[in-house]
């Protein structure tokens, strides 16, 4: 589960220990709510750790390279020996 799940996982708790006073033979919604709530810091919590020894797992495995990256092109796209000088075009209303 995603951690919306567990919010909405805990506010269903919350409503039902709280909001819902409702008396059955069969079970405590109370202590249904609670058992719920708990449930969803827990899977927080477990959600969290989980997720954080996976990042730290994928940024530990990528390989620092060999050697240095050169580039091999004579000059980039963007470079003063590739671009050509700007020469403004007078529309004809501002010809003189």
């Amino acid at each position: 589960m995603r951690f919306g799940n567990h919010l909405r996982l805990f506010t269903l708790g919350a409503v039902l220990a709280f909001a819902v006073h409702v008396d059955l033979d069969v079970v405590e919604v109370a202590t249904v709510g609670r058992i719920l709530m708990v449930a969803a810091v827990a899977g927080a919590l477990a959600e969290a750790v989980l997720l954080r020894r996976a990042r730290a797992a994928r940024t530990a495995s990528a390989p620092a390279p060999a050697r240095p990256v050169v580039r091999t092109t004579a000059a980039p796209a963007w470079s003063a020996e590739r671009t050509r000088p700007f020469t403004p075009h007078r529309l004809p209303h501002q010809e003189s």
